[in-house]
């Protein structure tokens, strides 16, 4: 209890009375305090000028009407981690400067019409981790004012069209965790200021034709870790803002011509943990702000010439854990100026052709790890002139022919560990000499040749045994 707080009178977890100093005080902290029922007059002697009430940890099941008369400036009422069962009927009225209501874990089932009238200057509202599964569709009536609702972690299987109607000052919107199947046009049609919209782990399989069609100032949408199957064409039509897109563990299984193609400053696009095995020519047409794609642990087998040319920004791109071992040449990369980091990692990759990667000349990282790698084509990595860092640990090389590493101009990191090296020549490391940091461990090996010694004069971390 805050040192401004005189006395509360608590009898058998019944608040009956608080009273405070003479000097009044602007915060009221009850927390923990095994608190199950509040009398409706406790707060009756609370100071005019009371700015925070905090009910957190305590066992209330109820709030009595017109208990938070009289408490008009307060403008934080912390109520978190209660046995709260409902909101309405007055529970709220006199709290009309109320800035910021946490109502998250507790047991409420359901939010009735006009529940939080009364709070016409409410900000933030938490309904997080309850029980809720009806949302009257004027439960929210009032709330012009409010930026950041939270209703994740519920039971809600049904929004109604108008249930958001009021929010026009909404920017952040929470309904992951729910039992949520279907949206619409409709659901979001008025929240015109929403930036970031959040509906992981819910059961939508589809999205239709302009389901986001409103929300033109969207920065960020989540979608993972659902039932996502189908895409319409269309669906991000009026996303003209949104600059990351999650759609992560779904069930998708083609990333077709256009679909993204709305989406004209996104930066972030999150498409790991689906079941693609078809990325279409056009599938990413138009993202020139895109700067960091995912595509990994998929199906995907093939990847056709220039399905990046409209990816002209990207710089992290990341095709791990699929099945592309014979689904890469040249014309895979082009277009990708600025790419700075490509994982390729667990791909069943047998060989590096000659100029595999000759349209990517800023490329600082390369990830080849974790493949069944047993040939190097001389000049296989010709173009890379500014790569920092490769890595070809976990793969089955057991000699690295003259030539393999040319071009390789600002190499500094090379990891080779975990092969079946047996023997290296110093011909090898041609064009490599300014290597500081070489992993040899787990090789055939027990001591780096001294002709290689040699060669590579800039070596500060060695690992071979």
């Amino acid at each position: 209890m805050a040192e401004d707080v005189q006395e509360a009178e608590i009898r058998e977890g019944s608040v009956l009375r608080v009273s405070w100093k003479a000097d009044g005080g602007r915060e009221l902290r009850l927390q923990n305090r095994g608190i199950g029922r509040i009398a409706v007059n406790a707060f009756a002697e609370a100071p005019s000028d009371l700015d925070c009430v905090d009910l957190r940890d305590n066992g209330i099941a109820e709030l009595p009407s017109g208990l938070f008369v009289g408490l008009s400036r307060v403008s934080t009422l912390l109520l978190s981690r209660n046995k709260i069962g409902q909101i309405g009927g007055g529970a709220l009225a006199g709290l009309a400067n109320l800035r910021e209501l946490r109502l998250t874990r507790n047991k409420i089932e359901e939010l009735p019409a006009r529940c939080f009238v009364g709070t016409p200057f409410l900000a933030s509202l938490n309904l997080s981790h309850n029980e809720i599964s009806q949302v009257d569709p004027e439960a929210f009536r009032g709330l012009g004012r409010l930026r950041e609702l939270d209703l994740s972690n519920n039971n809600i299987c049904t929004l109604h069209g108008s249930v958001f109607e009021d929010l026009a000052s909404l920017e952040s919107l929470r309904l992951s965790c729910n039992g949520i199947s279907e949206v619409n046009a409709g659901t979001f049609g008025n929240l015109r200021r929403l930036r970031e919209l959040d509906l992981h782990l819910v059961r939508i399989t589809e999205l239709k034709e302009r389901v986001f069609g409103n929300l033109s100032k969207l920065v960020k949408l989540t979608l993972s870790w659902g039932k996502l199957d189908t895409i319409a064409s269309g669906a991000f039509e009026g996303l003209e803002c949104l600059e990351v897109l999650e759609l992560n563990r779904n069930q998708l299984t083609c990333v077709p011509d256009g679909v993204f193609r709305p989406l004209v400053k996104v930066k972030k696009l999150v498409l790991c943990y689906n079941d693609i095995a078809d990325v279409e020519t056009n599938a990413f047409e138009r993202l020139d702000n895109l700067r960091d794609l995912n595509l990994s642990r998929n199906q995907i087998a093939q990847l056709p010439d220039e399905v990046f040319v409209g990816t002209r920004s990207l710089t992290h791109l990341n095709l791990s854990w699929n099945k592309l071992s014979e689904g890469l040449n040249p014309g895979t990369f082009i277009g990708l100026k600025h790419l700075e980091e490509l994982d390729l990692s667990r791909n069943g990759i047998h060989g590096v052709q000659k100029g595999l990667f000759s349209e990517l000349g800023s490329l600082v990282k390369l990830i080849l790890s974790n493949n069944v790698i047993a040939d190097i084509a001389p000049g296989a990595f010709q173009g890379l002139a500014k790569l920092n860092e490769l890595k070809l640990n976990w793969n089955y090389l057991v000699n690295i022919p003259e030539g393999a590493f040319l071009g390789l101009d600002s190499l500094a990191v090379l990891n080779l560990s975990y092969n079946k090296i047996s023997q290296l020549d110093a011909a090898v490391f041609k064009g490599v000499e300014r290597v500081r940091d070489l992993d040899l461990y787990k090789n055939r090996l027990e001591v780096l040749p001294d002709d290689v010694s040699r060669v590579l004069v800039s070596i500060e971390k060695l690992k071979i045994t």
